[in-house]
């Protein structure tokens, strides 16, 4: 399978080929033909129209479905890239996850007593290939939870790589970006669960998860 039939193709956690992924992608790009401006309204739903929700992380199959994400309204970083992934591919744009090591200089303290640590493993993001490159895209903090935080909003133009600021509103050191990993075209399930568990100190990542709870910044 070449790389474009790769990311084109639905998996069982990238299930673009489920009815809500693929009704909702249609009802997002709407007569919208251009691969670009179809990417840029895809990107600005998952961005606000799932709640960012770092505490929603239990590590098993069904959480990370692009379906689940999207019928419960919020989600994660790994979770929202997912959904976006989903919807390009029932949109017909090829779409892979990626992911990243970085170091959040503003992770509030509930998320910090949890994690015991500042630098976030395998953030994930998505990337689409439009006009003959890839461009990454980063849905993960939506547009109110940056307004009540201080932060600045990830953009997307459909042209541009969209990846999270180096600083606040303020000028304060927020993310910086340590390490990027191989290219996905379906989630890596194993090895993000046994990269949570061996990176983070909190005994049982599997039960956290559930709420519905808005953070003001995490993974």
């Amino acid at each position: 399978m070449n790389d474009q039939r790769q990311y084109l193709a639905p998996t069982y956690i990238v299930d673009s080929d489920s009815k809500p992924v693929k009704k909702k992608a249609r009802n997002i790009i709407k007569n919208l033909i251009d691969p670009a401006e179809q990417t840029v309204n895809l990107f600005y739903f998952v961005r606000d129209g799932i709640k960012y929700n770092p505490y929603d992380i239990a590590l098993n199959v069904e959480n990370f479905r692009a379906s689940y994400t999207l019928q419960k309204g919020f989600g994660f970083c790994v979770s929202k890239a997912v959904l976006l992934a989903a919807l390009a591919r029932a949109t017909g744009i090829p779409a892979r996850i990626r992911f990243a090591n970085l170091v959040n200089h503003q992770v509030p303290q509930k998320l910090f007593d949890l994690i015991k640590d500042h630098v976030i493993y395998y953030h994930g993001f998505c990337e689409f290939f439009i006009k003959e490159k890839w461009i990454s895209a980063t849905p993960a903090f939506d547009n109110k939870m940056c307004r009540e935080a201080g932060l600045k909003t990830v953009e997307f133009d459909g042209k541009t790589p969209a990846i999270l600021p180096q600083e606040d509103l303020k000028g304060r050191p927020h993310i910086d970006y340590l390490k990027y990993h191989q290219l996905f075209h379906n989630l890596p399930m194993e090895q993000i669960r046994e990269k949570y568990k061996d990176s983070y100190t909190y005994e049982n990542t599997d039960i956290m998860g559930g709420s519905d709870e808005q953070s003001l910044l995490g993974i």
